[in-house]
């Protein structure tokens, strides 16, 4: 009885791609509202300054950099497994999403350092769920 549960909870443990896949694409749904709520703290902190227009597109730019990161660590940190792997996914999923919404959103021009900056997005993804690998602790001994 008690080996079965065991056998159950090391499978449930395992990860595999379809699992992998699955949970990028619940990280992304957690990106959009991580970057929505960085975005409002940056809206605010924009909002107190002299000529709050002036940064907005730096203040985007980080907020979208924040979030990938955030969520990237986040992801690595609940998988424990296939840390460069899932970034990477996750990274090219956000990317995807994030150029699919600047072509469907009016009045935006497309232009190629917007596709530079998001052609970082994996970069952040990964090295996100690069700081966010658990390490192993080893023992030490004391010395007397």
């Amino acid at each position: 009885m008690e080996n079965k549960k065991r056998i159950k909870r090391l499978k449930n443990n395992e990860l595999t791609i379809k699992n992998v896949l699955i949970r990028c694409g619940a990280f992304t749904i957690l990106f959009c509202i991580i970057g929505f709520l960085i975005t409002l703290i940056a809206s605010y902190l924009l909002y107190k300054t002299k000529d709050p227009t002036s940064l907005s597109q730096i203040a985007g730019i980080a907020s979208l950099f924040i979030a990938v990161f955030l969520t990237s660590f986040i992801q690595s940190k609940v998988n424990k497994q296939y840390y460069f792997f899932s970034s990477s996914i996750l990274g090219i999923l956000i990317f995807s999403f994030t150029f699919i919404l600047s072509l469907v959103v009016p009045n935006n021009e497309f232009q190629a350092t917007n596709l530079i900056w998001r052609l970082l997005i994996p970069v952040f993804s990964v090295l996100g769920g690069a700081l966010g690998i658990k390490r192993e602790t080893k023992k030490r001994k004391h010395h007397r």
